[in-house]
């Protein structure tokens, strides 16, 4: 690791000067004298407050005698039980007059079937990334009933969001992604902590040295939309600091060296290996004359 000076900080987004707990602006004092230049986060612990079903994104079409009606599933969190209540439910308030929705589902396959009475035509169900994996579907598709019978793609999938993003304009780069973290906690409304377990230097980011010392931090999904932790608090330590050029250009020069060395040994070997050929040649030589 080539720090050369740095400074820990903790950013705790209940000390936020705007914005909510998981898209908020913090000030960080950033004294200009030490130079900074790297940033990385070294923990972090982000609630698991927000829902499966989010707002805006609780929606899909349900299209019936080519009419397309748009079905809204209440945000919260589901299993794969109160979620076929809450979608039959919503799914037959939108449906055609004397068309009626039924649901059951495998739990050795992990799909639904659906199914539908009292209709004379066949429905279809339209995702747009949207719900598709609740209801067992590919994320851009349309499903249509065949023989008043529509059966999941895929499993279903009700396990809490396993991939967060942290953005942030304190780094600048090709992307404004602070630090990505992989959880295998499935439980809602508890806590997945990170802590980096390698070098800092390979997850550290280039800080932004210019404008003010505000700056703005949110949570996304790997689809990069934004996560709602509902007001609970994220916390974050990161560290700021000065990367060691000279350490860079002395491991380059080690480098070097060694490969030099070698480069020497290799071709010492090789001369000496000529010059035993050719002692034995000429021993060859005067034996035969």
């Amino acid at each position: 690791m080539s720090i050369g000076n740095g400074e820990i900080y903790y950013v705790n987004s209940e000390y936020k000067s705007s914005g909510t707990d998981s898209n908020f602006k913090y000030e960080i004092n950033i004294p200009q004298n030490e130079n900074y230049d790297r940033v990385c986060v070294l923990q972090a612990s982000i609630p698991m407050s927000f829902y499966l079903v989010r707002d805006g994104m609780n929606s899909f079409t349900m299209v019936e005698f080519g009419i397309e009606k748009v079905v809204s599933i209440p945000i919260g969190n589901y299993n794969y039980q109160t979620f076929q209540t809450a979608a039959l439910s919503a799914m037959n308030d939108a449906a055609t007059t004397g068309w009626v929705y039924s649901v059951s589902f495998s739990s050795s396959t992990g799909k639904y079937t659906w199914k539908v009475t009292g209709n004379s035509g066949q429905p279809s169900f339209i995702f747009d990334g949207h719900l598709s994996q609740q209801f067992g579907f590919n994320q851009i598709s349309t499903n249509v009933f065949t023989s008043d019978v529509l059966v999941s793609t895929n499993s279903v999938n009700f396990i809490p969001e396993p991939t967060i993003y942290i953005h942030s304009d304190i780094c600048v780069g090709k992307t404004d992604i602070l630090q990505e973290i992989y959880s295998n906690n499935t439980m809602t409304f508890s806590q997945i902590i990170y802590q980096l377990k390698t070098s800092v230097d390979a997850y550290a980011k280039k800080l932004r040295t210019t404008g003010n010392n505000t700056f703005t931090f949110f949570i996304t999904d790997a689809d990069n939309h934004e996560l709602n932790t509902n007001g609970q608090k994220i916390l974050l330590t990161i560290l700021l600091y000065k990367k060691d050029e000279f350490s860079d250009v002395f491991k380059k020069y080690i480098s070097w060296a060694v490969q030099k060395q070698q480069d020497l040994e290799e071709k010492q070997q090789d001369i000496e290996k000529i010059s035993i050929e050719q002692n034995d040649n000429q021993l060859v030589n005067d034996s035969e004359n």
